[in-house]
C-alpha cells in the first residue's frame, strides 16, 4: 500500500475540503481525489460522500482513521528505527589489564564524554592474553596493556 493514500486521506479528514488538503500536501486537487479514489478501490468502499463544499466521512471512513493514524505512526517508527541503525556505531569497547584501571578511571571517562559526548565506553579489565584474544575477535576496539604477553606478537 502506498502510505501517500493514507497521508492524504487524513488530510481530507481533517480539512474537510479537497482543495484544501491539496494545499496542505503540494499536490493538485485533482491529485488528491485520485489518490483517494484509488485508497477506496483498493478497500473496496466508498470512504467519503461527496457534495459540492461538503465532505463528509462515511461510517467505513470513520471506521479507517484510526487504522490510518496507527499505520502513519507504524510508519515513522520504522522509518526512525532504520535511520538509527543505519548511524554509525557510538560504542568504544575498550579492555585493559587491571593495573591499568586506576590510570583510566582518573580521566579517561571525562575525556571521552567531553571530546565524543554521543559515545558510549564500555571497559573491561581482562588479562593480557584475553585482551588480546578478545581484540582479535573483534569483541575490543581498544586494548591497553604495558607490555604484550608470551612471545610478544600479535595472533
Amino acid at each position: 500500500m502506498d502510505i501517500e493514500l493514507l497521508r492524504t486521506f487524513l488530510e481530507v479528514t481533517q480539512t474537510r475540503h479537497f482543495g484544501r488538503a491539496a494545499d496542505k500536501l503540494f499536490i493538485t486537487p485533482a491529485a488528491v481525489s485520485a489518490r483517494i479514489r484509488q485508497l477506496e478501490q483498493t478497500l473496496g468502499v466508498t470512504l467519503f460522500f461527496r457534495t459540492r463544499g461538503n465532505i463528509q466521512m462515511t461510517a467505513e471512513g470513520e471506521r479507517l482513521l484510526p487504522h490510518a493514524h496507527h499505520l502513519l505512526e507504524a510508519w515513522a517508527d520504522t522509518r526512525r528505527e532504520l535511520a538509527r541503525e543505519a548511524e554509525p556505531d557510538r560504542h568504544l569497547r575498550l579492555g585493559a589489564t587491571p593495573g591499568l584501571w586506576q590510570f583510566l578511571l582518573a580521566g579517561l571517562p571525562a575525556c571521552l564524554q567531553r571530546e565524543l559526548p554521543d559515545m558510549t565506553l564500555r571497559a573491561e579489565a581482562w588479562s593480557p592474553d584475553e585482551l588480546l584474544d578478545r581484540l582479535s575477535a573483534e569483541q575490543l576496539d581498544l586494548a591497553l596493556l604495558y607490555d604484550l604477553p608470551g612471545d610478544g606478537a600479535l595472533k
